[in-house]
């Protein structure tokens, strides 16, 4: 078995030789199968054939060690869910071959396929001093400081979407009522939230600097003409702070500090269907995916002593 390093599916390293059966098996994916998107189908098999062809072993011919080995190779680059993706390209390819005639045995069920669990990933979420620093990372003394700062407080507080974010209008903010509105494209309607003194007194910091402009969106750009800020500016903000404040996290984004807050809400008691309802969530398996649910407390309940008196 050769011992080299091959390409992952998707780095595009592979070497881009025809193979016929590929062409066939992109035709299958399309007309009979009805795919759309074939891309990481076609990706991981060019992979898998490239990496036959350097261990000298026929498409015809190939068993569970090529199978194990090129998993376990591809494992050097993914990390488990995607990984999962791998296998299941390489399981539906099996089948085709069975299909086509090539192979005369249904390998699919030899592809090695890492077990996933529900909620299991990196942590996505920051702590709550994490989440301090980084609001309190921007420089006050100028206007793009103050706006940012009142963004991510805004993100922090509620874990508001970005484009609620960019939405929110100067009517929005109820000061004698101490209310904030909320427009929720997803869901279509309208969360009234209780303005707190730190986003109260972030917005009123921004709004004595805010250039002074016709537009009713709160948050306009730091340069002229001034007008309503984007969505892609709401990530470049939330990216920068964190980068700022020396806070490490995967795919570092607005949505961060989405998953901190319902993470947050999760730790302090609160109900999925609260954590939901907070999220603007329609479906509670959504909500599920943004929380770190640890197994060990489960456990410690499952094993202690009362479980004797059930």
């Amino acid at each position: 078995m050769a011992t080299k390093s091959y390409p992952s599916c998707s780095s595009g390293l592979a070497p881009k030789r025809r193979y016929p059966l590929l062409s066939k098996y992109l035709r299958f994916m399309k007309e009979v199968r009805g795919m759309r998107r074939t891309t990481p189908h076609v990706n991981t098999v060019r992979c898998f054939l490239v990496y036959l062809d350097a261990v000298e072993v026929p498409v015809n011919s190939f068993g569970k060690a090529e199978l194990d080995a090129f998993i376990v190779e591809q494992a050097t680059f993914y990390k488990k869910r995607t990984l999962c993706g791998v296998a299941g390209c390489l399981r539906a390819f099996c089948r085709y071959l069975v299909v086509a005639g090539i192979q005369e045995a249904d390998l699919s069920a030899l592809v090695t396929r890492p077990r996933m669990f529900r909620c299991e990933r990196d942590p996505r979420h920051l702590k709550s001093h994490e989440v301090e620093r980084v609001v309190n990372s921007q420089d006050v003394g100028t206007t793009t400081g103050i706006r940012n700062k009142a963004i991510l407080a805004l993100l922090a507080v509620y874990g508001l979407r970005s484009s609620e974010i960019i939405d929110l209008r100067l009517d929005d903010v109820q000061w004698r009522r101490r209310v904030l509105y909320v427009h929720r494209r997803k869901c279509d309607d309208a969360l009234e939230l209780p303005l707190t003194a730190q986003v109260g007194k972030a917005l009123l910091e921004y709004l004595r600097v805010r250039p002074r402009r016709a537009w009713r969106q709160i948050f306009l750009s730091a340069r002229s003409p001034h007008r309503p800020i984007r969505r892609s500016a709401i990530y470049e903000i939330a990216k920068g702070a964190l980068a700022r404040a020396d806070v490490h996290v995967p795919h570092p984004g607005a949505h961060t500090f989405r998953y901190s807050h319902a993470q947050a809400l999760f730790e302090a008691g609160s109900s999925l269907h609260e954590i939901a309802s907070s999220l603007g969530h329609s479906d509670i398996r959504t909500t599920v995916g943004y929380l770190q649910i640890s197994v060990h407390p489960l456990r410690e309940v499952a094993l202690n002593d009362g479980e004797d008196m059930a």
